[in-house]
């Protein structure tokens, strides 16, 4: 065996493999992931059949996040589901458009469990993205703040970039006015 196949048998096989593997893991767990979220886009009215899946994946749901979603969440999503159903909103077919609607609506306070749900499937992937570099921008925000940026400060720049559409109508002198008029904590100084 020569150097050149000594190299394709034990070095670039040897990656590729490990990088199909790596691959195959990664695309199961998203799987997972997105199953568990995909009763909010059935396309399927609630019917008999539709409403006893979509409460098992619900329950499945309220299972994997204990701790931020109450038990409620079921009542709270069949009502959700029935009405995005009246207003007839055709272009709700993604978890993101469901909480941007459910956003501009306003109703994030009557749908607080739908909202938490919604926030974690949209914001998880994204968040999950740390060391997979490659397949998203953080890897310039990383590689320009290496040297001055804690991981605080590189999480709250992932956010403001996930969030940019919401970000980019902001002004510097409306945010400052914004701040200085909330509270103003003068004290006057006696001599």
């Amino acid at each position: 065996m020569d150097g050149r196949e000594n190299l394709r048998i034990n070095a670039f096989l040897v990656i590729i493999d490990n990088l199909v593997d790596q691959l195959q893991m990664r695309r199961e767990a998203y799987k997972q992931f997105h199953d568990k979220f995909a009763f909010f886009t059935d396309t399927v009215s609630i019917s008999s059949s539709c409403f006893a899946d979509s409460k098992k994946s619900a329950e499945e749901l309220i299972a994997s996040y204990r701790e931020d979603i109450e038990a409620d969440f079921i009542q709270e999503f069949i009502h959700f589901r029935e009405h995005v159903e009246v207003n007839e909103e055709k272009d709700l077919t993604t978890p993101i458009q469901l909480l941007k609607w459910l956003r501009q609506e306003g109703m994030q306070s009557v749908y607080a469990n739908v909202d938490i749900a919604l926030r974690i499937c949209v914001c998880t992937p994204a968040t999950n993205c740390t060391r997979e570099r490659s397949f998203s921008c953080l890897q310039r925000v990383e590689n320009f703040y290496r040297s001055k940026m804690t991981q605080d400060k590189l999480n709250d720049v992932a956010i403001l970039n996930i969030e940019s559409d919401i970000t980019i109508p902001l002004t510097y002198e409306g945010v400052i006015d914004d701040f200085a008029n909330m509270k103003v904590r003068r004290v006057p100084i006696k001599y």
